[in-house]
């Protein structure tokens, strides 16, 4: 079952091709992160899922609601916190989820259930002008899930928090599949916050999507190396150059060994055991893989500032 699908989404700026065919398909009760450096088309891709601009071609369905043919139905199934959450400061947290709650006619009682849901209910008396960045972004959310949306959008949720603040959030956004039923869709360019929090991922770049899949299947793409250890790195180079393995001396002593091809268990496996049969003492091989910031620069050609 998906939440969202976005099919073959095209926009042109004049002569500038924004997104070119973007398809994505967001599993329900899944934490999607939409990663992508700077220009690359997450927000456009984002204002068009909204409804906020139009695509030239392609669709959008929310809850199996085709967005150009049943706007309203397709959008009542969504909450959104875009950028920073636009709040009456001079009101209480608890006196701003009421002026919503009114406008979308919802039950007074679902109230208390967001702030508890998002740990506000003891500041939900105090005033917004004196709430942290973080209680406002909480409150953001809070108020978007006042509707129990099945899709919830958050545009860079942790930006600008501080430790605390990014972490509270991390476990709020994990915990709303299970808790609430939602399926969070998330764009951030915070590539440890998005390893740590979501369960799929999409990967854009030049308004095209280069991977989409769950976290686990990017190790396929994750460049990897091994290290060995023994007592001649002249013989195991050779025994490695054999197996079509590279071997770089380390600076603390010791192999590097690289491939182009997959570095499997069965190949470490015949590694050790030609090793081990040319008479070497193996005290060290393991195989270490890249992080999710070696593979965004992998295949999105960022720089590291991008990725940071």
């Amino acid at each position: 079952m998906t939440t969202l699908q976005a099919i073959d989404l095209t926009r042109r700026f004049a002569d500038f091709l924004a997104l070119d065919a973007v398809s994505l398909s967001v599993p329900e009760r899944s934490v999607y992160g939409f990663l992508g450096p700077n220009g690359a088309g997450k927000t456009t891709t984002i204002r068009c899922i909204l409804g906020l601009i139009r695509a030239d071609a392609g669709q959008v369905r929310i809850a199996g609601h085709d967005l150009a043919r049943n706007r309203a139905q397709a959008l009542a199934s969504v909450g959104a916190v875009v950028e920073t959450p636009a709040l009456f400061k001079n009101l209480t947290g608890r006196e701003n989820l009421d002026v919503t709650a009114r406008l979308i006619q919802a039950d007074s009682r679902a109230i208390d259930r967001v702030l508890e849901i998002v740990d506000l209910r003891q500041a939900s008396g105090r005033k917004v002008a004196h709430y942290s960045l973080g209680m406002r972004q909480r409150l953001g959310i809070a108020r978007a899930l006042l509707g129990r949306p099945r899709l919830l959008i958050l545009d860079e949720p942790t930006n600008g928090l501080d430790p605390a603040g990014i972490r509270d959030m991390r476990q709020l956004i994990r915990s709303l599949p299970e808790r609430e039923g939602t399926t969070v869709f998330m764009s951030s360019h915070l590539l440890s916050e998005v390893e740590q929090t979501a369960t799929h991922l999409a990967l854009m770049r030049a308004g095209r999507i280069i991977f989409e899949g769950e976290i686990g299947a990017l190790a396929e793409h994750r460049p990897g190396h091994v290290h060995i250890d023994t007592d001649d790195d002249v013989r195991a180079a050779e025994l490695a150059g054999a197996q079509g393995l590279t071997a770089i001396p380390r600076s603390d002593g010791g192999l590097a060994l690289r491939s182009a091809a997959p570095l499997t268990r069965e190949r470490l496996a015949a590694l050790n055991a030609d090793l081990v049969a040319a008479g070497l003492q193996v005290s060290r091989l393991s195989l270490e893989h890249g992080d999710l910031e070696s593979v965004f620069i992998k295949l999105t050609g960022a720089t590291a500032g991008d990725a940071a």
